[in-house]
């Protein structure tokens, strides 16, 4: 999944501003779609973002899919000192679903790649954790300047 893509598309959804709560959804169709939907967490039929591009010419479908979850701040130009900034960022009661049931995210369903990323050990620490539970929740910071 391209995650320029992913994030061109947040920029353009006027209604994402902060102190928004969402519910993201995020899967891959059987026709090799990848498909990302953005609701309103107060309203689910509220539906601010439906999109979806073609992954299947990657060999992606949904029998081999890893999705990797992160707060971060993308950027094309990959620009780590332009001023942008992001506060208390969270995602909470994080759950994974399936045609047989679903779960909440924990080390049962997930593999081990968690906590703070960064391209190189410089911008790593531009990234704080200020809480998590492990797997299910995550509060972070993100500083480019």
């Amino acid at each position: 999944m391209d995650t320029r893509t992913l994030a061109i598309r947040f920029m353009l959804i006027p209604q994402l501003v902060a102190g928004k709560q969402i519910y993201m959804k995020n899967f891959i169709r059987s026709d090799g779609y990848a498909q990302f939907v953005v609701l309103d967490a107060n309203n689910f039929s509220n539906v601010l973002a439906d999109f979806y591009f073609y992954v299947g010419d990657r060999g992606i479908y949904p029998s081999n899919a890893n999705f990797i979850r992160q707060i971060t701040l993308c950027q094309a130009v990959k620009n780590f000192l332009n001023g942008a900034y992001m506060n208390n960022a969270q995602f909470s009661q994080a759950y994974l679903y399936s045609s047989s049931g679903y779960a909440p995210v924990s080390s049962a369903n997930t593999t081990t790649r968690r906590g703070v990323f960064g391209t190189n050990s410089t911008n790593v620490n531009q990234v704080s954790v200020n809480s998590y539970t492990q797997w299910d929740s995550e509060s972070v910071n993100i500083h480019f300047y």
